[in-house]
């Protein structure tokens, strides 16, 4: 007996399984209905555990398996265009990146030296969250502060949010590892226009 192939969901996405094996037939045991052939694809259907069995079919033969799927709930603003309204010159959040993940697109700033502009070497986006906010005075400072563990900041203007995944934004401030215990911090920054 083998222990089930486990992957992992979110419950509003499909993922598409395979099956890798050499056969003249496939049947999978879906939770609501059955599939055909090599390939599926599925959407977890519960927060947790989703079984699919697939039996493969060779002359007078067969075999099975069984791929557990763990669905789980991304957060609201795990999509760019979900972001969260900031309201500024508040404090905002808690918020939460748990179970979030990339959208094919997603921007990044150069990485290098740490800079205003710049990730830190070898940085790369994962499991991102999206806020936005208008700037209604270009001469007041703005915070941006994240805390509790490795965090990166980037701040992009655009018009409309699938802008951001089609590449037309500008890219207005980005950190990393502002401190010993990497937090990404923007402090007092002055760098947006009015209505931005």
């Amino acid at each position: 007996d083998f222990e089930p192939l486990t992957y992992r969901c979110p419950v509003d996405k499909s993922m598409t399984l395979t099956a890798f094996a050499d056969a003249d037939s496939f049947i999978w045991k879906l939770p609501v209905d059955e599939g055909y052939g090599k390939t599926v694809s599925v959407t977890p259907l519960i927060i947790g555990v989703n079984q699919y069995t697939v039996t493969a079919f060779q002359g007078g033969c067969k075999g099975e398996d069984t791929v557990d799927v763990i669905g789980y709930t991304r957060p609201a603003n795990d999509d760019v265009c979900n972001a969260i309204d900031l309201q500024l010159n508040k404090n905002n959040g808690p918020f939460s990146n748990v179970n979030a993940g990339i959208e094919c697109g997603e921007p990044m700033p150069l990485t290098g030296s740490c800079t205003a502009y710049c990730w830190c070497f070898f940085s790369s986006p994962k499991n991102t969250v999206w806020f936005w906010f208008t700037i209604p005075d270009q001469g007041s400072g703005y915070n941006f502060i994240t805390s509790g563990f490795d965090t990166k900041i980037a701040i992009y203007a655009t018009k409309e949010c699938d802008s951001l995944l089609l590449g037309n934004y500008k890219l207005i401030a980005a950190k990393d590892d502002q401190t010993d215990s990497y937090e990404a911090k923007i402090i007092n920054w002055k760098g947006f226009s009015e209505g931005e």
